[in-house]
This record gives structure tokens, sequence and C-alpha cells, in this order.
């Protein structure tokens, strides 16, 4: 029984491409990128943060503004190390510095980034002032733009603390005075889901403001960062989950631009791939964003379920292309893994080579499928449609079985069966072949058994490929949890 469980490492890095035409400040010039001509302070009497810290006076930026106008803008967002707690159980990358030592290797991608973003809370709290000095002396070194994640909203004495997007002004203010106190110059902030987290955020200490007063909170938040930093860019991110109407979203963008004046630069989709007719909706929310001067970029990631890192890319390639492909991806991708290097500059040079790095033809794909039962919405061919994003489910714990006709007798090398098990616990599974191979008879081909949970990956490889094997069947006896699968893959031998 195969278990992958993949750890924050330097090399499972992100990059956002941007593509032609994408983000623009509200002084930008036509075309790719961001203009590189500043643009007026906001009006500082509504920089202060509700604290009444005092008001950094604005700062006199010694390096010329950085070339943000390459067509595609790539961005480089690599997690740095950050106390764990309840909800968050990963370190980031134990490696992150030895990014910015003076003979780090950045591959071939080096030369393809255009903005490194850094995350706020480890500029606000968890670096050192060397560290980050070190940080500013690379990206200087490599002509790179220097962005932060930060959330804008201050929360109240009766929501918003300690919820995603609420760090405040008084947070921003410190990355912006603590990267100045470093030498650097704050470019860019991609804010950190203030319209969700404030609007649609339904958990404790939630707000549920008016997009008005997120929109009002923004400005604000913009208007003190631009008390250190004039010409910072400000753009944001937003989660799309799998039950939010798109068109929530774009009232978003209309509620900012009445309140700011100017359309928000860019907005990057958090979405769950497990959300059916993704691309379709993409699409109409980069048709409703260009309408309104803003960039529509897509988070892409691979699936946690994927055992090996070539296979984590094949899954975040085949989102790109399923996104728009090489002809009109979106504005902007964001993606993480080992591979991204070689990726990113094949992505940027010739974005027909994706298809190259997906992963071997699975047989699986598109096959006809049939279950035992169905939870509305969740049918079998969800487990055969090549995303791990989605998934078949019963509706029902065990005995339960899928079943999938593969359409022609075929030389089987491998069946991975990705976990949608929630809770964690004992399981018991077992894989059956049918075929001219088998006589026409079904064959216990497996039995995977012991404690599973999402997003584990099962494999089955036979001592021998399994030949002329039309149908397979996973039957499942025992589970604590419905019976689910997010994907079942087929693959030939490989030589």
């Amino acid at each position: 029984m195969a278990t992958s469980r993949r750890h924050a490492t330097l090399v499972h890095f992100a990059l956002a491409v941007a593509i032609a035409g994408c983000v623009q400040s509200p002084t930008a010039t036509s075309g790719a990128g961001f203009s590189s001509e500043p643009s007026a302070p906001a009006d500082t009497d509504a920089a202060s943060p509700a604290t009444a810290r005092p008001t950094p006076a604005p700062t006199t930026q010694r390096d010329p503004p950085p070339d943000l106008t390459a067509d595609p803008l790539v961005w480089f967002a690599p997690l740095p190390p950050l106390p764990t707690g309840p909800g968050r159980t990963y370190t980031g990358s134990d490696d992150f510095m030895s990014l910015f030592t003076p003979d780090a290797d950045w591959g071939p991608a080096g030369d393809r980034i255009d903005v490194f973003k850094l995350y706020g809370e480890w500029v606000a709290y968890q670096a050192t002032l060397p560290e980050l000095e070190a940080v500013v002396d690379t990206l200087r070194r490599r002509d790179i733009a220097l962005a932060v994640e930060a959330g804008p909203l201050d929360p109240t004495s009766t929501c918003g603390q300690g919820i995603e997007g609420f760090a405040g002004r008084e947070e921003g203010l410190r990355i912006a005075t603590r990267i100045r106190a470093a030498g650097g110059r704050l470019d860019l902030i991609g804010m950190d889901e203030p319209w969700y987290y404030g609007h649609v955020y339904d958990g404790a200490r939630a707000c549920h403001w008016s997009s008005e007063q997120i929109a009002q909170g923004v400005v604000d938040f913009v208007a003190a960062i631009r008390t250190v930093y004039p010409d910072v860019i400000v753009g944001d991110t937003e989660a799309v989950t799998r039950d939010l109407d798109p068109d929530r979203l774009v009232t978003w963008l209309d509620a900012y631009l009445a309140v700011a004046g100017t359309p928000l630069p860019f907005v990057h989709l958090d979405l769950d791939f497990g959300r059916p007719g993704w691309p379709e909706m993409v699409e109409s929310l980069r048709a409703a964003g260009a309408q309104r001067g803003t960039a529509v970029g897509l988070i892409v990631s691979g699936d946690p379920s994927d055992t090996t890192d070539e296979a984590w890319f094949g899954t975040a390639a085949a989102r790109i292309l399923a996104a728009g492909g090489a002809d009109d991806p979106p504005e902007h991708l964001l993606f993480r893994t080992d591979r991204v290097a070689e990726a990113a500059r094949a992505y940027a040079t010739a974005p027909a080579s994706l298809g190259e790095l997906l992963p071997p033809p699975n047989l699986a794909t598109g096959a006809a499928a049939r279950a035992s039962a169905v939870l509305s919405g969740e049918g079998p061919k969800r487990a055969v449609d090549g995303d791990p994003g989605t998934a078949w489910n019963a509706g029902t714990g065990p005995p339960a079985w899928i079943e999938i006709d593969l359409g022609r007798s075929q030389t089987i090398g491998l069946v991975r069966l990705r976990v949608q098990q929630h809770p964690a616990g004992l399981t018991d599974h077992r894989l059956l072949g049918r075929g001219p191979g088998t006589g026409g008879a079904w064959v216990q081909f497996a039995r995977l058994h012991g404690v599973t949970e999402a997003p584990q990956s099962l494999e089955w490889r036979p001592e021998a490929p399994r030949e002329n094997i039309r149908y397979l069947r996973v039957e499942t006896v025992t589970s604590p949890s419905w019976v689910a699968w997010s994907e079942i893959e087929v693959y030939p031998p490989t030589d």
C-alpha cells in the first residue's frame, strides 16, 4: 500500500506567469505587464491605523523602478519556515534562505523570474534583519521586483481576530518598514483573500461585512502602505470554493472600483479544482475582469495524492491546459513543483511544450464507469475524468464498488487509486479485473488493506504485466467513511 506525503522543500516553489495585457496599475500603459510609471501618493490622512501609530515618512527609493512589462511576467513565491499550530502542520522550506547565498543556483528559471513574493507573517515577525537584507540584496542583484502577500483588513473587537485577510494596516506598515530597514523597495502586494474572509466566510468570528465596507478597508490599507512606498501596486487573491457563485466575485470587483475609483490591478483565483466546470467558470471570470480592467489569474496546483514530483506537475500542467492551454492561458498562473524551473522556461518560450510535461497516458481517463451507489453530483465518471480534484462518492459506507470499462483489452503495468476518505481509518479494498486475459471471469488482482486517509494513493504493480484486461472493479468492504475515490488511474507497462 503506497503512501505519499509531500514535504515543502526549496524546489517546491511557486511561479505566477502573467500573459499579455495582464496587470495594470491605475497609470499603466496598455500592453503586457505593469507600467513603470509611478502612481501618485495616496492621501495620507486616511493612512493611520486605528492604533494611531506614527505615520512613516515616504521613503526615497534609491533603485529605479523594476521593469514589470515582461510578457509573460513571472512571480516566484516559495514558502519560508513558519511556526506550526492548529490548522497548520507544515513548516515551509527549511532551506529557504539558501536561495539568498552569493553562490545560490536558481537554475534556468532564474533568468525568467520578474517578481519574488514573500509572505507577510515571515517578513513582519519571523525574518531577522540580516535575512531580509540577504533577500533584498539577492533580488537587487538579479533585478527582480519584490512583492509581499498581506491581509489588509483591521479586525474589530467582535470579528476578524485570527482570520485570514485580517492582518491589518499595522502589520502592513510593519512589513513595509522592515523591508525599508533592510534597504529594499516594496513593488507589489498580493492581498490575502480579504473579500472572501470578510464577506463570505461563515466560521467563528466572521464579520459578514458588505463588499463596499471591505473595499474601503482595502483603500485605507493601500493608503497606509503608500506612506512608505508611494508606487506600490496592490492586487488581490480570492478563494473560489466549490459552492461559491462566481457572480458574487464580480460584484466584489465592481464594489472595489466604485469605492476606490480604480480597478483592482489583478485578482488570483484560489480555486477548488473539485468544482464541476471550473475551466468554463475561469473563462467567464476572465471576461468579466477584462471588462473592468482587472487581470484574472489562476493558482494552479498538482494534487496532494500525486506520488512523485513529476506526477504532481503533470496534474498542474493538465490544469493549465484545461484553463486555456497554449493559445489562451489565464493572465497569471501560480504553481508549485520541483520541475517548475524547467517548465517555466519551456512555458515562457513555447507554451505548447506543456503537453510534453504531462504524465504517460492514463488508460482510464474518459472510461465508461458505473457504481453501486452515487451521491448526487458526484457520479462515477468523476473518478476517471483525469483530475484528482474531483471524486466519485457512493454516499454510503461499505460495501460499495465502482467498475470501469477501458474500451478494449489493455496491458496493465500499474493501477493507482487516489484515496478520498474522511475520516482516516482501517480500510479493505479488493481490485478485480476481467477480460480475455482472465477467460472472461472476474479475477482478484490485489487486496489493499491498512490504515488509510486522503490524500494517499494506493498502488498495485503486477509482477508481470497483466495482458488482455478490459474491465476493472474496486470493491470496498471496510471503511470508516463513505466510499469514494478521487481518481482511478491505469497505466501500461514502462520500458
